[in-house]
């Protein structure tokens, strides 16, 4: 006779022992591709050359990223030293994408006689961002000097970093 203990341990039985019907298992892999980082590296340095204020009124020099040197009312530009845009080289992964970050502005600082005077230029790069076509790519900075009516005669300069990104 049946006891309903009976069935129960006959019925426990019956689902230990069966197998698992929809059980299974799959394997994968893992994947990565290390590309090469981002690099930057200067050329030539931004240089406004020389420049002659006016006596009685602010000016501008503009060095416009292709090099052209454009000097604004009352500035005497002077060809001793010829103005150049900075340029940057950069390298990474063919074919990527890359954004181009400058400061909008810099303060150049009198070193020498200049001392204690300043001078503020806006910054412009050639794009804002780049592709690196066989690896490669390069961009300029140039720029826009405010130079002050009767500004103090000497050497005046400011450093200034670019960063670039992957997008």
């Amino acid at each position: 006779m049946n006891t309903p203990k009976s069935i129960l341990v006959a019925g426990l039985t019956a689902f230990v022992a069966a197998p698992l019907a929809h059980a299974g298992s799959a394997g994968e892999t893992g994947t990565a591709n290390i590309v090469a980082p981002l690099n930057v590296t200067s050329g030539s340095e931004l240089d406004f050359g020389d420049v002659a204020p006016d006596l009685s009124a602010a000016g501008t020099v503009e060095i416009q990223t292709d090099g052209t040197k454009v000097c604004g009312n009352g500035i005497t530009c002077f060809d001793t030293t010829p103005a150049t845009v900075a340029t940057f080289s950069v390298s990474g992964f063919d074919g990527s994408v890359y954004n181009i970050v400058i400061p909008s502005t810099i303060d150049l600082e009198g070193t020498d006689t200049a001392d204690g005077h300043s001078m503020t230029a806006t910054l412009v790069a050639s794009k804002s961002t780049g592709i690196l076509t066989g690896g490669s790519d390069s961009f300029s900075v140039g720029g826009t000097l405010t130079v002050g009516a009767d500004q103090a005669p000497g050497s005046y300069a400011a450093s200034f970093l670019v960063s670039i990104q992957y997008q």
